[in-house]
């Protein structure tokens, strides 16, 4: 996805996604590809590392929903 396409996801300015890309480089959760049909252009990508973290995050997230699920139906009753 490239950068700008992100920032108007987020809602966000397209700098601050490239700094917050910049740090994710770094840690090794995306990396940066150059736009197949314009060189100009560069793509981010989720590395493997960057998945794992979002299927951790996704599974963190479920658990604390079932978590809160689970302790108003107690609290219901």
């Amino acid at each position: 996805m490239l950068p700008v396409e992100l920032a108007a996801r987020l809602q966000v300015a397209t700098p601050t996604v490239v700094k917050a890309a910049t740090r994710m480089v770094k840690d090794g959760l995306i990396e940066r590809r150059p736009d197949l049909r314009d060189r100009r252009m560069v793509r981010l990508r989720l590395t493997e590392k960057g998945c794992a973290c979002i299927r951790s995050m996704i599974f963190c997230s479920a658990a604390a929903s079932t978590s809160r699920s689970s302790s108003l139906s107690v609290a219901a009753a």
